[in-house]
């Protein structure tokens, strides 16, 4: 993941293609919005199992097939023009994404499907910074779909993720390892 805008601008068709026999083989190819759409297309006919970042608009036509889409609730409302949650996520669904992971901050987070939807309550901490929090749980979310975590789970260990970056200040200091997670889960169970 890139966080220096400057390089999302320059990542292009051809740097995937330097790297297209592991990206085939990959079991989750992450990708951020704010990279040139054309990367998105070609990332899709190479893998299938596709987890957006979705931060701004894209398309529809190019979020059809995507797998994972993980966002927060004001992006979803931004990208989808919709006011009510329920029909922003309703018509993420219909653009052709399968499964989408929303970001509530305190207030936890909601898995989204065309069957189903599951609710999972954010943890009770007192936050130092709030930055890097949305990319530990995407990040804590595709652990968990990597090793096959049942959704209320990922949700769950998602959560954790992003409730223990806020607990540091910065991305640095508040880096996460998977044991400071389970220790962080047992501590509370």
């Amino acid at each position: 993941m890139f966080n220096y805008l400057g390089a999302n601008e320059e990542l292009c068709t051809e740097d995937i293609l330097k790297h297209e026999n592991i990206i085939t083989k990959s079991d989750i190819v992450f990708f951020q919005a704010g990279v040139d759409s054309q990367v998105l297309e070609y990332l899709k006919k190479i893998n299938e199992n596709i987890f957006v970042e979705l931060t701004e608009p894209i398309a529809p036509e190019i979020l059809n097939g995507i797998k994972y889409v993980s966002l927060n609730e004001s992006e979803a409302i931004k990208i989808t023009g919709e006011k009510d949650l329920k029909k922003a996520l309703s018509k993420i669904i219909s653009m052709g994404v399968n499964h989408i992971f929303l970001k509530l901050g305190s207030k936890g987070s909601i898995y989204y499907s065309n069957t189903t939807e599951i609710f999972c309550e954010a943890f009770p901490i007192v936050p130092v910074d709030t930055t890097g929090a949305g990319d530990a749980f995407s990040a804590g979310v595709i652990y968990a779909l990597l090793n096959k975590f049942s959704i209320k789970e990922s949700l769950r260990f998602a959560n954790a993720c992003g409730a223990l970056a806020c607990l540091k200040k910065g991305t640095t200091e508040a880096s996460l390892t998977i044991q400071s997670v389970l220790s962080f889960l047992d501590s509370i169970s």
